[in-house]
């Protein structure tokens, strides 16, 4: 107890923006703590507390009951306005959900968050996620091992009455996680309810799809992500429970490096299904909020059927490959497609031709470590 309440002390400094409390709740899986297990910290928290997890593995697994009902097998359920907070280092603080787990985290609540821990081995059969949140932030994660990364928002798992949030408020971000070797990297569901969710800096790489968001009918910031490497990097699909009467899609797609994604970089497909059947989809949209959009079969895909409007401005984003080869924007559209029902703004216009000055600059890194970028004239 006494190396960790110096360790507590030296890092009041750095969590920020909620000092270090003199009732701090600690976790060690080794019971030099107070407790032994993270689920035992969060219950035993009050409101704005800070759990404090030290090194360790945490596998202890239990069940909890959502409205509907629905049974999950989690390790970690943040469900009050509290930070659960990892000082022990991500690679060495291990929530493992032993192969069976349905949610390593369920963070719902509004003001909490799930921050620093890799979370891993878990149940790799749809809809099971890694860290699932319905309510509050995830960040600074890694995700691993199971069917999804990150869930945000809700599906078959997480009902509607579930998303009730304290006030009426309710807000999901997800930030500077890593999130890779999953089925689907990111996964945005519906929302039932008018929601902000910021998909803000994470890293979604060798996944078998980086990010989904799937008809939302709240507001999304997807700014800032590298999404490298997977087999489809973003897909956008706009379907049957797209909110009647909105014609753009809601969703903020800023300043992402979008790389190297086996088969699609960026595929929107539009379902029939939709009474309005009327799509607007916009990427980037300024030379200042451009993304980085290279080295794919296809830097954007489309799917629709004939009876539906898709208008796709995909106008100021840096386009090429990693071979430095002459600009080829490379749009695939499906071959079912029926061009009347097809609207396409182009990638550049005549000043703002996208070129590589140097191939030097081509370099495969995320944005952080220094952007794979082109250059206009």
């Amino acid at each position: 107890m006494m190396r960790h309440a110096a360790i507590l002390a030296a890092i009041a400094c750095v969590l920020l923006p909620l000092p270090v409390r003199a009732d701090a709740i600690t976790v060690a899986a080794d019971s030099t703590a107070q407790y032994v297990t993270i689920q035992e910290g969060i219950d035993a928290a009050g409101l704005d507390d800070i759990v404090y997890v030290f090194a360790g593995t945490y596998d202890d697994l239990h069940w909890i009951t959502l409205p509907g009902p629905v049974d999950l097998r989690v390790n970690v359920h943040v469900n009050k306005g509290i930070r659960v907070v990892n000082v022990g280092g991500p690679d060495r603080t291990i929530i493992d959900g032993g192969g069976t787990a349905t949610a390593g985290v369920v963070v719902d609540h509004v003001g909490a968050s799930i921050e620093g821990f890799t979370v891993e081995n878990g149940c790799t059969t749809d809809p099971c996620a890694a860290i699932v949140v319905v309510n509050g932030q995830a960040h600074g994660n890694t995700c691993t091992g199971y069917h999804t990364g990150i869930s945000a928002g809700y599906d078959s798992t997480v009902p509607e009455r579930f998303l009730r949030p304290l006030g009426g408020r309710r807000e999901m971000v997800l930030s500077n996680n890593i999130v890779r070797g999953n089925a689907y990297g990111v996964l945005v569901l519906p929302s039932a309810s008018p929601s902000p969710m910021t998909v803000f800096e994470n890293t979604v790489h060798d996944n078998d799809c980086g990010v989904f968001v799937s008809t939302p009918s709240g507001d999304i910031q997807l700014v800032g992500n590298s999404i490298i490497g997977n087999g489809t990097g973003v897909e956008l699909w706009c379907g049957p429970s797209w909110p009647v009467g909105t014609a753009p899609l809601n969703v903020v797609f800023e300043g992402n490096l979008i790389l190297n994604n086996a088969s699609t970089n960026v595929d929107i497909w539009a379902d029939e299904g939709h009474p309005d059947k009327v799509f607007t989809v916009t990427i980037g949209g300024t030379i200042e909020k451009a993304n980085d959009i290279l080295g794919s079969f296809a830097n954007i895909s489309a799917r629709t059927t004939a009876d539906v409007a898709l208008t796709i401005d995909a106008s100021f984003n840096y386009w090429g490959n990693t071979q430095c080869a002459a600009f080829v924007p490379r749009f695939h559209l499906d071959p079912s497609l029926d061009d009347e029902a097809f609207t396409f703004l182009p990638f550049t216009d005549v000043e703002h031709v996208t070129v590589y000055a140097e191939c030097e600059s081509t370099a495969v890194a995320p944005r952080s470590w220094g952007s794979v970028k082109a250059s206009y004239r």
